[in-house]
């Protein structure tokens, strides 16, 4: 009787253990929840006193001097709008919001909100937010979007299922015929957009997409091996409104040909139908002409593959190639001469120091172009387009520069998609990630607005260019591209990137990786910093990238962290020492840790460093539910120390381990402050406790963390 008494016991404590780990693990599986509950009810006292730069994004008055109105708002669903009717015309209130209504449902604040938001800031005409999907009560995959993008929305229309206006600015815009509610209010959205108005772009969920019980299921089985996998569009169990593109096939090349830029959309090579604009001729009434700029040194062999490439792809000739070399050795340079006569480049020899930034305003000065088209030496081109779709989209008056998608040589893994700048500093979003893949609602397919491009591959006019001043020589190597879209965007220009032209990029054969050596990435951090002395207001911020999605990674994942991503991350030592039995030494505990170290956090917000250990570890063959972890550090006389240890959900262990039991939260993870520890070496251990036994378990791991004077 007692024994059946001890196994019901035990089995009591193990479903408890179990119950515990389902949600803990259903916690750190998906950020998503964990955002609504802690990080959206945050935004209401939210005003967005945020400025949308460009004249296509609107004048306005002082954001700063808010004057509440007594508003009154109109709701109309897409489908209640009559084929040719004016949706404004029969509503006399000041706020309209058009949402679609069939195909999913307003938050239960979204009016309230934006009514309370119109009337704070009287110089906002229009205002758009974000959205998610949702089944029933249950809300998921989120998509939070830029600020007001103009290439972004002629792509597609990602202003979604919500927008707000204020009547007076928009009740004169043309309303089109047809039947097709999605197209017409397309249209609508971008002769909106089309006017002098303040366009803004609020930080919060307005929209709720209906979901399938079937799509919602298929949602949280995917594969969570990989958090990119939740961000990539093919893998959803739904199909977006505007994935049938040719349904807005007439919308977008009518307001292509209203804006004065006609041209024609082309299918690429993964089936999005790409703006390719007419190329207009220059003042002179001639084709405009464009210099490629190729800084170079000391690599013939990478640079006749460049120059190669360039001349097999020619579907614009108007174009001149220029090689600047800061001081080539002797042979090379030899070689570099006879290349010139041979591929007819214009050879531009001045030996200095490197600085990037000086190289580029050298090949400036020196070229004929109207357009400057800036390219690594070890770039590769692909298509024979490219110049002639960077040439249409540069000439746009709104744009600052055009950059491509460039992928690392003989794969299809992203090297850059666009710059993002995030709380560690400017980044390439989607780094390394497969291109055969769509990301983030086509971030990697059509054509997006950002922060920044790569000068690796940039196309800037002539004019531009001299109106920013060029590059800044005091950014010799590093950020010195990235400064430069800064200055655009101050001025009201966009920075724009052509998923649909492709290059190479043999990327670090020039001057290697800027992480290799101490001393690199003292100057690079350098150069970070001296980036923000010179535009502080874009610390840590980026209109192109939503506030509410994490900025210390390169995926698009909602920005919720997790106790141990957090800049203020401490764990302690615990005052009970632990006294270690040779008994528990066990070689079933199986243990991998993938640091032991001083961690520099180099965030631009917290710049930390702590002492690091990180890891995963599992009981080989048992339920590892039941057991905590722990991390225990040796001293010199033999005694160990005990951290307070968080517990990681490490879902790339389930992958390589399917068949151990409940190794989901097998991570363990310690920060410690420096002074915490005495200086000295400690060996690092991992304690098992199970919590239904009086079962220990411990193993050494072999690692040492080693602790300097503070």
């Amino acid at each position: 009787m007692s024994g059946n008494v001890k196994r019901a016991i035990q089995d009591l404590k193990i479903r408890q253990c179990k119950n515990k780990h389902d949600k803990e693990v259903e916690r750190q599986s998906d950020r998503y929840p964990q955002w609504i509950l802690t990080e959206e009810p945050k935004k209401e006292g939210e005003l967005y006193f945020n400025e949308p730069v460009g004249d296509m994004a609107g004048a306005g008055g002082n954001a700063n001097s808010p004057v509440r109105e007594k508003l009154k708002t109109a709701l109309i669903g897409f489908h209640e709008i009559g084929a040719g009717a004016h949706p404004f015309e029969a509503v006399m209130q000041q706020i309209i919001v058009l949402f679609d209504g069939q195909h999913g449902s307003l938050s239960a604040r979204a009016l309230t909100r934006v009514t309370a938001l119109f009337a704070v800031h009287p110089d906002w005409d229009m205002v758009y937010g974000d959205e998610d999907f949702c089944y029933l009560k249950q809300r998921f995959a989120p998509w939070m979007k830029p600020d007001f993008s103009p290439d972004t929305l002629l792509s597609f229309p990602y202003f979604g299922g919500f927008t707000a206006f204020r009547r007076t600015s928009f009740a004169d815009v043309e309303w089109a015929d047809g039947e097709d509610d999605q197209a017409r209010i397309y249209d609508f959205f971008l002769k909106c957009s089309e006017r002098a108005v303040k366009i803004v772009h609020v930080p919060e969920v307005f929209f709720h997409r209906n979901a399938s019980k079937e799509q919602y299921a298929a949602y949280r089985a995917l594969d969570r091996d990989d958090p990119r996998i939740l961000t990539a569009d093919d893998c959803m169990p739904w199909e977006l409104p505007w994935a049938d593109q040719d349904r807005y096939t007439s919308v977008r090349l009518q307001a292509m040909e209203r804006r004065g830029f006609a041209g024609k959309l082309v299918k690429d090579a993964f089936g999005i139908l790409q703006p390719v604009y007419e190329i207009q001729k220059n003042q002179t009434g001639e084709m405009p002409f464009v210099s490629v700029i190729i800084p170079s040194k000391d690599n013939v062999d990478v640079l006749e593959r460049c120059i190669r490439s360039v001349r097999a792809h020619e579907a614009y000739p108007h174009y001149e190639i220029l090689v600047v070399d800061n001081g080539s050795a002797g042979a090379v340079r030899t070689r570099l001469m006879n290349l010139e006569r041979e591929l007819s480049f214009s050879y531009i020899y001045e030996p200095m120091d490197f600085n990037f930034s000086r190289m580029i305003n050298l090949g400036v000065s020196k070229a004929a172009g109207d357009y400057f088209l800036l390219l690594n030496d070890d770039c590769e081109v692909t298509q024979d387009d490219w110049l002639l779709k960077m040439l249409g989209q540069a000439q746009l008056p709104h744009v600052g520069v055009v950059g491509a998608k460039l992928l690392y040589p003989d794969s299809d893994l992203i090297q850059h998609a666009g710059v993002t700048n995030l709380t560690a500093g400017p980044a390439h979003k989607l780094q390394k990630d497969s291109d055969s893949h769509s990301y983030y609602y086509g971030r990697n397919r059509f054509c997006y607005d950002y922060i920044g491009v790569t000068a690796a591959c940039m196309m800037v006019s002539r004019r531009v260019f001299e109106e920013a001043g060029g590059f800044d020589e005091g950014l010799r190597v590093a950020f010195n591209d990235v400064d430069f879209c800064f200055k655009l965007y101050e001025r009201g220009l966009y920075s724009v990137l052509r998923n649909d032209v492709v290059l190479y990029h043999h990327e670090s054969l020039s001057r290697g990786d800027d992480l290799l050596t101490e001393e690199k990435t003292k100057r690079l951090m350098q150069e970070r910093d001296a980036l923000y002395e010179r535009h502080p207001q874009l610390l840590a911020r980026d209109p192109f990238y939503n506030v509410n999605l994490l900025g210390c990674v390169i995926d698009y994942l909602i920005n919720y962290q997790y106790e141990y991503d957090r800049g203020d991350c401490r764990t302690g030592i615990l005052e009970e020492p632990v006294d270690v039995q040779p008994e528990w030494y066990n070689e079933c505990l199986i243990v991998m840790v993938d640091r032991a170290v001083k961690k520099n956090f180099m965030d631009v917000l917290t710049k930390r460093t702590v002492y690091q250990i990180e890891g995963w570890a599992y009981v080989l063959g048992q339920d590892n539910c039941r057991y905590t972890v722990h991390i225990l550090l040796k001293k010199e006389d033999g005694s160990f120390l005990e951290l307070e240890t968080l517990r990681r959900y490490r879902p790339d262990a389930v992958k390589i381990l399917p068949e151990q039991k409940n190794i989901e939260l097998s991570g363990f993870v310690a920060c410690l402050e420096p002074g915490t520890l005495p200086e000295g070496a400690y060996p690092v251990y991992v304690l098992f406790r199970d919590q239904c036994s009086r079962q220990r378990l411990i193993r050494d791991t072999g690692e040492v963390l080693t602790v300097e004077r503070k």
